[in-house]
């Protein structure tokens, strides 16, 4: 399995409008990969404006192959902290275990 190109960005915000002159029936943010293909839109329906929290997500959807990058790199690091005075722990393990579980979702595992 392959993602997108990055990164991602969030390039426009769209807006159908009712065919009788009403609100709008459909707002949404979408985010293109480095192609400007369309990889996925946060849509709010029913004449609901789009909110701080759609943002947010539209967000955190455009920088999650960065942040898988950089967990992906972050990641053989570990072995190098376990041998640092201070650093090892259920802290550092409890670290890693999250930070494995993300890579391994991000990746259908």
């Amino acid at each position: 399995m392959s993602y997108a190109q990055r990164p991602w960005k969030i390039e426009s915000r769209e807006v159908v409008r009712n065919m009788l002159g009403g609100g709008p029936l459909v707002s949404s943010i979408e985010i293109l990969d480095a192609e400007n293909r369309y990889v996925a839109r946060v849509v709010t329906t029913l004449f609901e404006p789009l909110s701080q929290t759609d943002m947010a997500n539209a967000h955190l959807i455009a920088a999650a192959p960065d942040l898988l990058a950089v967990l992906e790199k972050i990641l053989p690091n570990f072995a190098v902290l376990r041998i640092t005075p201070g650093m090892a722990g259920p802290t550092l393990d409890c670290l890693e275990a999250e930070a494995r579980a993300a890579v391994a979702k991000a990746w259908g595992e």
